[in-house]
């Protein structure tokens, strides 16, 4: 199992190459949608820098108690909505290291940067980046460590996961074979990335995804 240690270091590796790719976003392609339904790739943007604005603060105050995980990310990307991309970019350069909050949790800061600088890459036609041990990790964490909120291990419960271009493989029954990139974005629920797989657990796994 990777460390800790190691993976933070990936988790900041993966922050750096998204600075990268935004450095080198037109202003439509700040703009164009994301992976994350109702989400630009700006939009993302802001949400991974994980910046929370004075006025993502009171507005959060004032729902108070009714607020989640998920109402807190959508409060905070409408006030980000706000800035500048020329602002989030700045964000990122400022510290470009940074991995925010979840650094106190190494695989939840991982799959988050990886997940969503593919939400941000993949709907604008661009290659993927992600080292392969890189994604096995992040894949990693969201099957079989503590960060299980996406719902990817019950998208593969009763299947054999096999990652082709890394050693990582998880659970058994029909197969699901792809690059770890894929596989994590496809039991992540982003159906982008099904085209990729192939094995006869692909069908199963399409319809869980949804």
């Amino acid at each position: 199992m990777v460390s800790n240690a190691e993976l933070r270091e990936m988790a900041r590796a993966e922050r750096r190459d998204i600075v990268t790719l935004l450095r080198k976003l037109t202003p439509e392609q700040w703009e164009h949608p994301s992976l994350c339904e109702g989400w630009s790739v700006k939009d993302v943007a802001g949400h991974v820098v994980l910046r929370f604005p004075a006025r993502t603060v009171w507005r959060l105050l004032l729902s108070f108690p009714r607020v989640n995980v998920h109402r807190t990310n959508e409060i905070n990307v409408e006030v980000l909505r706000g800035y500048s991309a020329e602002q989030i970019l700045a964000w990122f350069e400022r510290s470009p290291d940074r991995v925010g909050a979840t650094t106190i949790y190494p695989p939840l800061a991982l799959r988050a940067l990886v997940i969503h600088h593919q939400d941000m890459r993949r709907p604008l036609g661009l290659p993927p980046t992600t080292p392969p041990q890189r994604a096995a990790a992040a894949l990693e964490a969201v099957i079989t460590r503590v960060s299980r909120n996406l719902g990817s291990r019950e998208r593969a419960a009763g299947l054999r996961v096999r990652a082709t271009d890394v050693d990582w493989l998880f659970g058994d029954g029909p197969e699901v074979s792809g690059t770890a990139e894929a596989i994590l974005m496809a039991v992540s629920g982003r159906p982008h990335s099904l085209p990729e797989l192939s094995g006869e657990g692909v069908a199963t796994l399409a319809a869980r995804v949804g």
